[in-house]
């Protein structure tokens, strides 16, 4: 079946030299993730493996389950803003191999090693460098600090990376099945997270740019839409709610900020999250013109963040501490605005079909990080990853095989640079999420050896195991707690609801220090990787902040 009219353009096929070298650095990117596959449950991951482990139970009833996760008990399908493709890999997970940590985390390695070879099969299509690509895109913060999670991000990036690499190869081998499996992942990806819907443009744009027949591959795009339409209609025949409709209550500007303050802090998201790519964009300029606009672009964001920091910054640091986070501030949004300018002068200057893919698929990640999600994340720039990177590598192709022996070396050291900040950001994750496990846990225990009933307030891990240690979560319209109850308050979390002064004492304070130089979450560093609510970093400088857990007795 013939699906396309054009010429059919040549695939590069690497040599086994070119295979094994990319088969390395797959290797590579587990090595990088299995050293924290014993990461306590962390962010949103309790509801996920809540879900999973009730799907493992019940497998036609995704979200039949109460959970309490904002201020109130409330079924999980008014609390859960994503279909359940990521719950249900947990649930097999669960059923065949158990539900501890390291299992899942070991599980999880699968997502990240098929982005990464997703990645390299696009990458191999469209730069000479395919393995710098792969390496580019997964040393960078948003793939390694995500990567360490069991959220539904990673394997979101992947049926996206994987749906366009199938779509690509069936419009230009001319195999309709190939174009059919294409849709399916686009499909599997909206049933992980809704922002698959747009890998659906992403597909078109290519479709179109090729000149392929419309009606060989436009009903093909019908598939992702029923799997969608099946699944809205199945829960809502259960639940007697629309998902989407749930899911848009998540949606909307990312808060009450101006315009110009959120695209600040977007482009400081992209610097700092997608490192890599904006490194190798940067390093693809020879002309003095591109270098000068880009060192402009700094000192006009550096000015913009002066005159908006009063707007911008929260409210936890010290003058001095400030100081810091402005500078980090104007740097990381410089680096994203001008690596995104340099992005769009390659992709103006080539204009190939390639080109316009790579446009759209940037495009729409970045308009729905910064102009429908709810706050600006690192992990929500995850999908647009790939396409940065190989925009990046084509900017270097363009002069020629050799990129030299004195810039490889500057390239090889930023990007080590680039590995040494994610990494570090992935020990420091990992030093939060043990804290609030190790205050979940014992302080809970202390506290019923004690004789007390126990409560607890805050949510993402620190709920998980205070909750399985015999804690009950604080809801905030109910007086339940009686004389003599303990409540425990962690300070970095969410949705602590608080209590009146006057009825409660102040047993004690548990600090656990965090010994990390930089940090994913952080009150005086601004650092909100998972959301720009947190702060206006995606990470910041750790300023030796503790952990604090407050222990309160009712009188």
């Amino acid at each position: 079946m013939s699906i396309y009219d054009g010429p059919v353009p040549d695939a590069k096929q690497p040599g086994s030299r070119g295979r094994a070298r990319d088969l390395a650095l797959v290797v590579l990117v587990v090595l990088l993730l299995v050293p924290f596959t014993s990461k306590p449950l962390h962010i949103d991951d309790p509801l996920f493996v809540w879900a999973g482990e009730a799907l493992a139970k019940d497998p036609l009833h995704p979200y039949g389950t109460s959970v309490h996760w904002f201020e109130s008990t409330q079924p999980m399908h008014e609390v859960m803003f994503n279909p359940p493709g990521d719950p249900y890999f947990i649930a097999l997970v669960t059923r065949v191999f158990g539900s501890s940590e390291r299992t899942l985390h070991l599980a999880f390695l699968l997502p990240a090693v098929l982005f990464a070879v997703g990645t390299l099969r696009l990458a191999g299509r469209w730069c000479r460098r395919p393995g710098l690509a792969v390496l580019a895109a997964c040393v960078s913060p948003a793939f390694l600090v995500s990567a360490t999670s069991l959220m539904p991000d990673v394997w979101m990036a992947a049926l996206s990376t994987w749906s366009v690499a199938a779509w690509i190869d069936g419009i230009d081998r001319r195999k309709a099945a190939f174009v059919a499996l294409g849709a399916l992942l686009a499909g599997a990806c909206i049933l992980t997270k809704y922002v698959g819907f747009g890998t659906l443009p992403v597909l078109v744009a290519y479709a179109l740019g090729r000149r392929a027949r419309i009606g060989s591959w436009l009903p093909f795009l019908l598939l992702p839409l029923l799997l969608w339409g099946a699944y809205e209609l199945a829960l809502h025949a259960q639940t007697g709610a629309w998902p989407i409709a749930v899911a848009s209550h998540a949606s909307g500007p990312p808060s009450n900020r101006s315009p110009i303050d959120v695209a600040l802090i977007a482009a400081a998201f992209l610097g700092g999250s997608a490192l890599a790519p904006m490194i190798l964009a940067w390093a693809s300029v020879r002309k003095r013109g591109a270098i000068a606009f880009a060192l402009g672009t700094i000192l006009v964001v550096s000015l913009g963040v002066w005159l908006r920091w009063s707007a911008l910054q929260h409210a936890h640091a010290s003058p001095d501490q400030a100081i810091v986070v402005g500078i980090e501030f104007a740097l990381l949004s410089g680096c994203g605005l001008a690596g995104l300018f340099l992005v769009g002068r390659c992709l103006w200057m080539k204009r190939g079909v390639e080109d316009l893919v790579l446009a759209v698929w940037i495009t729409e990640i970045l308009v729905y990080v910064s102009c429908v999600n709810w706050s600006i994340s690192a992990r929500a720039l995850l999908p647009a990853l790939p396409a940065l990177a190989i925009v990046a590598l084509r900017a270097l192709d363009r002069d020629g095989a050799s990129i030299g022996a004195v810039r490889g070396a500057v390239i090889a050291a930023l990007l080590v640079l680039s590995a040494g900040i994610s990494i570090e950001l992935a020990i420091a994750d990992g030093e939060i999420a043990r804290s609030a496990k190790r205050a979940g846990e014992i302080l809970v225990l202390e506290q019923r050896s004690a004789g007390r009933r126990v409560w607890y307030q805050g949510h993402w891990g620190f709920q998980y195991y205070a909750q399985r240690a015999g804690a009950t979560a604080m809801e905030k319209d109910k007086r339940l707690v009686s004389s003599g109850d303990a409540v425990i308050v962690p300070m970095l979390n969410t949705n602590v609801i608080g209590v009146p002064e006057k009825e409660y004492r102040t047993l004690n304070t548990e600090r656990h220090d965090l010994h990390v130089p930089l940090t994913t979450l952080g009150r005086a560093a601004n650092a909100g990787f998972y959301s720009s609510t947190l702060g206006i970093l995606p990470f910041g400088f750790g300023f030796e902040e503790p952990a604090s857990y407050w222990v309160l007795i009712h009188r």
